[in-house]
């Protein structure tokens, strides 16, 4: 090997370890954007601007769409702007497209997918479907979602309520 080929191939070997630095460096550069564009929508969420929180949720997204957290809050600002339609939307793909799944740690992925199944859970009974609030809040409850919250033990009773009147139903039949 000369002198000159030895040199390009250490000049493409930095060239290479530069180039994964850089993108690095710009991995790092989204994963931050997202964190800022997630917390100020969150914030504006949890002063009751629905409506402002949306463009840094979508902005979220749009960066990352893996990130799950700004699909269940943006569920949370459509589902407080009364669309339902794109709360089940943004609820569904927390659950069913393995959004969650891609989440680092278990214990965030379970609270964000509890959280997700109660939401869908509550747009469901606010549309009288009954059989899926039902089946949703069992899920939010297996999940932990239920514990500790003070509509926790209505909602239990709820299920309860629920799950007799099935049965009655289904014996009619």
């Amino acid at each position: 090997m000369s002198g000159t080929n030895g040199k390009a191939v250490g000049t493409l070997v930095t060239t290479a370890v530069m180039g994964g630095a850089v993108l690095l460096f710009a991995a790092c550069d989204r994963t931050r954007e997202v964190t800022e564009l997630y917390n100020a929508g969150t914030a504006a969420l949890q002063a009751q601007r629905p409506a402002e929180a949306l463009p840094s949720f979508n902005r979220a997204i749009e960066i990352d769409p893996t990130h799950a957290s700004s699909y269940l809050n943006r569920g949370v600002a459509h589902l407080d702007l009364g669309d339902t339609a794109a709360a089940l939307a943004d609820f569904d793909r927390v659950i069913e497209d393995s959004v969650v799944r891609r989440v680092a740690t278990l214990e965030f992925q379970e609270h964000t997918l509890g959280k997700a199944y109660l939401n869908r859970a509550l747009v469901r009974d606010q549309r009288e479907q009954w059989e899926s609030a039902a089946e949703n809040y069992e899920a939010a409850s297996a999940g932990g979602m239920l514990e500790g919250m003070t509509r926790g033990r209505a909602i239990r009773q709820w299920l309860a309520d629920s799950a007799r009147a099935a049965q009655r139903g289904r014996r009619r039949r």
